[in-house]
């Protein structure tokens, strides 16, 4: 009898070892695959600071239209209350590879287990939010961006990890109800998952720095104007109707129109290498037709109704330019004639030979008074401005 005692407890002290290496070996995995999202959403909050602050640069990611995670990082839905979505991961992947460190170092079996309950409920919650930022990416913003991919591909990581951790102590729901009762007894617990999604959603935001204050130029966009108090400003604006950055400075625009200390004048410059002889790459498909399309409008006396549609609406086949001609109150036919016309295509040619006079390369570009400004449109610089001018 004795030694049958003794074998079995040999077998269970093997079995609960076991049991604990592949603990500790899925508490390493998690931080090896947290260690990746922080890297990727590092990278990607990167690309967003500089895709915002320097209009016209492209990351290595941006490999076609379709396929860029710049065009998904332009967009409006890559923020948070104006902080970048990828700062708030890079705050939670970072928790969770704190949490993952915490567990393998730890002698205590439960401290062990609340880090991993943690990391659950923490992979559940970004893998939610990455399918519906997935769902965003292709059916709103109609881009693939693979960096982007490569976080949800972590977060299902993480959530599936955890997950195979609870079912090796118990079964996973067993498991969260044993990790709910201890931290009814040991608030600890629940003040750490309270301290993770402060430093998240709390300090995230803090790491970015202020509003700047504008100063007497007026920032870049007033700097080197000279005096303009006694005319308006006079502000060219290229734009392509798939810039972002374009499409937010013409919303900024809408709001000015009727006041008399602004002239805007309205040119295209489309990024598609169809027509815009200065690339040699096209990054906006089909936004040549685009700007054919603004120009004829222009031309039919519908030109600041259909460029607000056609900011607003992702149409670039014909078929679709031509509806949204019909929409705001176009007759079909002349539109259509003047979209397949030669003077829409020499209007577009005058456009592109102004822009090669004023140097553009990317969009969108300003040119204030003969002077050109590169760089997303500032509306506090611009009511700064137009406060100079009675």
């Amino acid at each position: 009898m004795g030694k049958k005692r003794r074998r079995a407890s040999f077998v269970e002290a093997q079995d609960a070892s076991a049991t604990t290496n592949k603990g500790k070996g899925i508490e390493l995995a998690v931080l090896a695959v947290s260690l990746i999202g922080v890297a990727i959403s590092g990278l990607l909050t990167h690309f967003h600071q500089r895709l915002h602050a320097e209009p016209g640069w492209e990351s290595f990611c941006a490999i076609s239209p379709r396929v860029s995670c710049d065009t998904v990082l332009l967009s409006r839905y890559s923020t948070l209350g104006q902080v970048p979505i990828s700062a708030f991961a890079f705050s939670l992947y970072l928790a969770v590879a704190v949490l993952a460190v915490l567990a393998l170092r730890t002698r205590s079996s439960n401290i062990s287990r609340s880090a991993m309950a943690l990391i659950f409920l923490v992979g559940a919650a970004t893998s939610l939010i990455s399918a519906v930022l997935a769902s965003v990416s292709a059916f709103l913003i109609r881009a693939f961006c693979p960096l982007c991919a490569g976080l949800y591909v972590v977060s299902v990581a993480i959530l599936t990890l955890s997950f195979v951790f609870a079912r090796h102590d118990g079964g996973a729901l067993g498991f969260l109800r044993r990790q709910l009762s201890l931290w009814r007894t040991h608030s600890e617990w629940p003040l750490l998952a309270i301290f993770t999604l402060a430093f998240a959603f709390l300090i995230t935001p803090m790491a970015f720095p202020p509003a700047r204050k504008l100063g007497p130029h007026c920032g870049p966009l007033g700097t080197g104007l000279g005096d303009i108090s006694q005319s308006p400003l006079r502000l060219v604006v290229y734009s392509d109707f798939q810039c972002s950055h374009c499409r937010d400075a013409d919303h900024i625009l809408r709001r000015l129109r009727d006041d008399s200390r602004l002239i805007v004048v309205h040119r295209q410059y489309p990024l598609d290498n169809a027509c815009n002889p200065d690339l040699k790459n096209t990054f906006h498909l089909g936004s040549c037709l685009q700007a054919r399309a603004a120009i004829c409008a222009e031309r039919l006396g519908y030109g600041q109704a259909y460029s607000d549609r056609l900011f607003d609406n992702s149409a670039t086949a014909p078929a679709e330019l031509v509806g949204l001609a019909k929409s705001v109150g176009m007759d079909e036919r002349s539109f259509a004639g003047c979209l397949d016309s030669n003077e829409s295509k020499q209007r577009l040619d005058e456009d592109l030979a102004a822009a090669a006079h004023d140097h553009v390369r990317a969009t969108p570009p300003f040119v204030a008074d003969e002077r050109r400004y590169v760089g997303a449109l500032d509306p506090d610089e611009l009511a700064c401005v137009l406060g100079r001018i009675p």
